[in-house]
């Protein structure tokens, strides 16, 4: 995974057409798969829930499934949609790479 972003960190800028974009896109849904650690087994869940005493909340979970998408939200005590200067970054820091 590691040795896969650096490759596709150190492509050209000018190079990045079709082939790039394509592994860029494999390479985000990978990643977004290994970090998903969301336990989607209910009964499992369930069972965890009772051995430890922590629970998902209904806006712990909406900020979860918020995470899986287009990420509009953000977190810092409680789950709020992004400002302005948070898109803008988002669009600069897109830009960059």
């Amino acid at each position: 995974m590691a040795q896969t972003f650096s490759l596709l960190e150190r492509y050209l800028k000018k190079k990045r057409g079709p082939i790039f974009q394509k592994q860029l896109s494999d390479f985000m849904e990978t990643s977004n798969k290994l970090f998903d650690i969301f336990c989607h087994d209910k009964i499992r869940r369930r069972e965890l829930e009772l051995k430890h005493p922590l629970r998902m909340s209904d806006i712990g979970f909406q900020f979860y499934e918020d995470q899986k998408g287009r990420r509009i939200g953000k977190c810092v005590a409680i789950m709020e949609d992004l400002t302005p200067s948070d898109i803008k970054f988002q669009k600069l820091a897109g830009q960059s790479t």
